[in-house]
């Protein structure tokens, strides 16, 4: 009862997987959601791992296990990149499938999570605009390799619970636009019958009274 939502992500990761040449034989998937699991199960992909009910209740540790299942596979050599698939909430009418790479880490992936994570609209969508100073020398403690070690794994572990809650609201305002579809097409159907049986009723009403005059005006005709 969430319109396209689903169709819509699943159209999207088919594409990215045939842009980048992704098949069966060559990708192994994580899915998220009883949808998405009895979707790739039905075609035979490859599935790792399988993770359902991630509702409202999702938290930072939900995923944890999820993050360092990719990071430790990662490390293992098992697979030489990462990406996720999830619907990114822009506004109450509007949700875009994002396709964002995990693994391996470079600047530009953890500045473009840094600006994804920054709404673009509502009361903090000004911090990236702000006029911050350059700072030209910076201060490491206890040491600038500890410290990257320390947030690189936090931040991408911070992605994907970004992109659990990501999904989460646009599939709620997916859903919440869904059933107002359906209410104002009930109502205009409603109104359409409503009308309908009006026009009836008075059709049978008129030839009636017409049926009754006619009758009249035969007896009329007897008299005279």
């Amino acid at each position: 009862l969430a319109g396209s939502f689903g169709s819509s992500l699943l159209k999207n990761a088919y594409r990215f997987m045939s842009e980048h040449q992704l098949t069966k034989e060559n990708t192994s998937l994580i899915v998220i959601g009883k949808k998405a699991k009895e979707h790739f199960e039905k075609r035979e992909w490859n599935i790792l791992a399988r993770y359902e009910k991630w509702g409202d209740g999702v938290t930072f540790r939900t995923v944890k296990p999820l993050a360092d299942m990719v990071k430790d596979g990662y490390m293992k050599g098992d697979y030489d990149a990462a990406y996720i698939v999830y619907t990114n909430f822009v506004s109450t009418l509007r949700q875009e499938v994002y396709t964002r790479k995990l693994l391996p880490v470079s600047f530009a992936s953890v500045e473009e999570v840094v600006k994804g994570i920054l709404p673009k609209q509502g009361k903090y969508s000004d911090v990236a605009e702000g006029d911050a100073e350059l700072i030209k020398e910076v201060t490491f403690e206890p040491s600038p390799n500890k410290i990257v070690n320390e947030l690189i794994p936090t931040l991408f572990n911070i992605q994907i619970y970004h992109s659990v809650l990501e999904s989460n609201a646009s599939e709620h305002s997916a859903r919440m636009i869904a059933m107002k579809n359906a209410s104002d097409n009930a109502r205009d159907i409603s109104r359409g019958l409503k009308l309908y049986f009006n026009k009836v009723r008075q059709a049978t009403i008129t030839r009636e009274v017409s049926e009754i005059v006619g009758g009249m005006e035969s007896m009329r005709v007897v008299d005279f």
